[in-house]
């Protein structure tokens, strides 16, 4: 039998095999990434971004709005939010209620609709690792960057560590942290519990009981902090100072001639000092 004749490297046919090969790979490429990479693009794993600029910002609408969305999560949690300004109709033109419903906040949800155990949206869910903090906080400053908020990003809460929903709590009714009569509370049972369980049994600053003042009496969750809150309840106009000891006044026309800041000197009369500091020194007060 006679052999084949190959040809040989360079030859023009073998050059021309070569180049529709590769054509028909990358045609084929090409259409697969046409068809499936959409879809492969939506699934986040643990950690990914999922909101502005992600995939899920491509993904459309759901058919059906919140009609669709509470096929699947229809529980007494979730559904409390309708007793929420998020969800209550005619609160607001700019509410979630009066735009995409639950995707105004959850971001465009079509494919979790279609793919609900594959294809993720926007979750608020504290301690949840599959949409990043600042996502979240990005989908809430959308509609509340408004002057009380304006300088976020400078506060201590703002540096990328904590999510809104991590003091606010969105399909409740009554958000513990927007009361008075609970907002302590929040505050020291969620992140600040070393304040509650050292602070002063006595205190010009109560924490607790009537005369109680709560963190946001002087703390701003939402801007950098600002000393000048003190002199709101502390004045050091010229009648103030006059009232003083020698002693204090002293002290205080030297701390404003020289933009001294009230807590450095005033330190643990609310917030507890550290042991080794407390221990390190002989006491002022009895």
């Amino acid at each position: 039998m006679r052999p084949v004749e190959q040809p040989a490297f360079g030859d023009p046919q073998m050059t021309r095999c070569c180049l529709f090969a590769i054509r028909s790979l990358q045609a084929a490429l090409l259409l697969s990434l046409a068809v499936v990479g959409p879809a492969l693009a939506e699934v986040d794993g643990p950690g990914k971004d999922r909101g502005a600029g992600s995939a899920a910002s491509h993904q459309e609408f759901a058919d059906g709005g919140l009609e669709t969305c509470l096929r699947c999560h229809e529980t007494d949690r979730i559904e409390a939010i309708f007793e929420t300004p998020h969800m209550k109709e005619g609160t607001s033109a700019k509410t979630p209620a009066a735009r995409e419903q639950c995707e105004s906040c959850h971001g465009p949800s079509a494919s979790h609709v279609r793919f609900p155990m594959h294809v993720g949206n926007i979750r608020f869910t504290r301690h949840d690792d599959t949409t990043t903090r600042a996502t979240r906080n990005r989908a809430c400053l959308e509609c509340h960057r408004d002057d009380e908020r304006s300088q976020w990003l400078e506060s201590p809460h703002g540096g990328g560590e904590i999510a809104c929903v991590d003091c606010h709590a969105i399909h409740r009714a009554k958000d513990p942290i927007l009361s008075e009569e609970t907002r302590t509370q929040q505050c020291t049972e969620g992140c600040h519990m070393e304040i509650m369980q050292k602070r002063p049994i006595e205190t010009a600053h109560p924490l607790v009981g009537s005369d109680a003042i709560p963190c946001t009496g002087c703390h701003d969750p939402h801007g950098p902090t600002d000393l000048a809150a003190c002199a709101s309840c502390h004045p050091q106009q010229p009648r103030d100072l006059a009232a003083q000891s020698q002693k204090a006044r002293g002290y205080h026309e030297r701390a404003i001639a020289q933009g001294i800041a009230c807590t450095e000197c005033h330190q643990g009369f609310v917030h507890p000092l550290p042991e080794e500091v407390v221990q390190s020194g002989h006491p002022i007060h009895p």
